[in-house]
């Protein structure tokens, strides 16, 4: 129960004079979470903002962040799969994959192209996931 008091009162802090709007929440994601991609923030804010309506409504936060923060695996591999499936075709591609990695692919000490890094570690990933499903 001080838990979600805690949160509504987070959220009220940072929907004081306005809603909580996309540019609030990814500060918010950038402070308390360090997160800096722009893809991945606007996804979770999506998936937050189910309604698609600009903004997170106090009963959208408390349900997103129970997921975010406190989830099962199961939900969180859920939660991780929407923001993944950026066609939202029910599929994760090898393309989406690659959109998602691409900036967290670091420029390697020999130079090499991050996006061939990038390819690659799209590539090994699939392999062994295939290997290990079979």
């Amino acid at each position: 129960k001080v838990e979600i008091e805690n949160l509504v009162n987070l959220h009220k802090s940072l929907s004081a004079r306005t809603k909580l709007d996309k540019m609030k929440f990814r500060e918010f994601l950038y402070s308390h979470f360090n997160l800096t991609d722009d893809l991945i923030m606007d996804r979770i804010f999506k998936a937050f903002d189910k309604n698609n309506e600009g903004y997170v409504a106090v009963d959208s936060w408390l349900r997103g962040l129970s997921i975010f923060i406190r989830g099962s695996t199961d939900e969180h591999i859920s939660f991780c799969f929407d923001l993944y499936d950026l066609n939202n075709d029910g599929y994760i591609s090898k393309d989406e994959v690659y959109t998602l990695l691409k900036k967290s692919v670091v420029r390697q000490i020999s130079d090499e192209d991050p996006e061939d890094a990038t390819k690659e570690l799209v590539d090994l990933v699939i392999k062994k996931l295939v290997g290990w499903l079979v």
